[in-house]
């Protein structure tokens, strides 16, 4: 990174309210500041701005997870426009697992194509949706069908009480 990278970081760290770092080679440091502005609310310009000359791509796919995660739909498309081309797959997956969690991912039917979709997902997916689930046939499909034993645990835990409650 260059001095001019180095001090587009300094004055993001200083509007985060963080002290610089003496030396900004270091990718942990780097990752610590991009996230303390994604949970500060830092303009999405500003940082994509700033990821588009981080060099390290694995920060860089890093941020963008978690800031797809926390975006709106329309948003999280946007931070794609940095991802490196190494993250495309991961990130355009995640983007779809997100919105499938969210509930907008076009399965208004609620039918079993949002099962398959579930089931064909990540372990992230999964993990997410049996810890928070409301739907049993979910719940049920993730205890039978889960990727792992905690997947399935969790899923059938969670259908045996929402059974139990009527």
């Amino acid at each position: 990174m260059s001095g001019t990278e180095f001090a587009d970081l300094d004055a993001l760290a200083r509007l985060v309210g963080q002290v610089p770092a003496r030396d900004w080679s270091d990718e942990h440091d780097r990752l610590d500041l991009y996230r303390s502005a994604l949970r500060n609310g830092v303009d999405d310009d500003r940082l994509r701005a700033l990821l588009r000359g981080e060099p390290d791509d694995l920060v860089v796919s890093d941020v963008l997870a978690e800031a797809i995660y926390k975006a709106s739909p329309e948003a999280g498309e946007r931070w794609l426009d940095v991802a490196p081309p190494s993250a495309m797959d991961f990130l355009k997956k995640r983007l779809r697992e997100i919105l499938l969690l969210r509930g907008v991912a076009g399965f208004e039917d609620g039918g079993t194509s949002y099962v398959a979709a579930v089931l064909d997902g990540s372990n992230w997916l999964q993990i997410r949706v049996a810890e928070n689930s409301p739907r049993r046939d979910v719940l049920m499909a993730l205890a039978k069908d889960g990727r792992t034993k905690r997947i399935r645990n969790i899923a059938a835990n969670r259908a045996a009480t929402r059974a139990s409650r009527g």
